[in-house]
């Protein structure tokens, strides 16, 4: 009921064009993902879906946030878990008004800075993101990545980065620091 409710004052509150793109798929990563946070900070309880398996699977495959769906809603408890509820619809104010990742990636950037979304992916790595009742997410065991491995011959290692994509891995170096 409260994800449903959600999406009534998303309705109320954001441009038509705002909406339109939660509808056309492209804000599906916010519309949903803050739906289904605020169905769970309003029911205080855990629903009977957890995304996070989903979401880790989303993540192990690199994709980002932005092309995710229900399952960002890993992310909008991080978000009530640093700024509070009051921060929520500011946020979503932000979204993009037009279709396609350009735009979302730019919503996303005007609504948060480098250092917040760093400290998102930090609290996901670390394992430090909630449930809005305070009991911790059920995430599967921590994927791995691939593993960089640094020697004193200054060996140097290329990897595309993508905007809004955990990258998940290690380096190892091999003078032991």
């Amino acid at each position: 009921l409260g994800h449903e409710l959600f999406h009534c004052v998303e309705k109320a509150t954001l441009t038509v064009e705002q909406f339109a793109t939660l509808n056309s798929g492209s804000g599906s990563w916010w519309g949903e993902g803050a739906a289904d946070a605020f169905g769970a900070i309003a029911a205080r309880q855990r629903s009977d879906y957890d995304y996070t398996a989903t979401f880790q699977t989303r993540v192990s495959n690199r994709q980002p946030l932005y092309e995710m769906s229900y399952e960002a809603v890993i992310f909008f408890f991080w978000h009530y878990q640093e700024y509070g509820l009051d921060e929520l619809m500011p946020f979503l104010r932000q979204m993009a008004s037009t279709d396609g990742a350009e735009a979302q990636m730019q919503a996303r950037r005007a609504a948060l800075d480098d250092d917040g979304w760093v400290s998102f992916a930090q609290a996901y790595d670390d394992r430090r993101i909630r449930h809005p009742t305070g009991l911790p997410l059920s995430f599967g065991p921590r994927v791995e990545g691939e593993t960089w491995s640094i020697t004193a011959d200054y060996s140097s290692h290329e990897r595309e980065l993508r905007p809004f994509v955990i990258e998940l891995g290690w380096a190892d170096y091999s003078c032991g620091t």
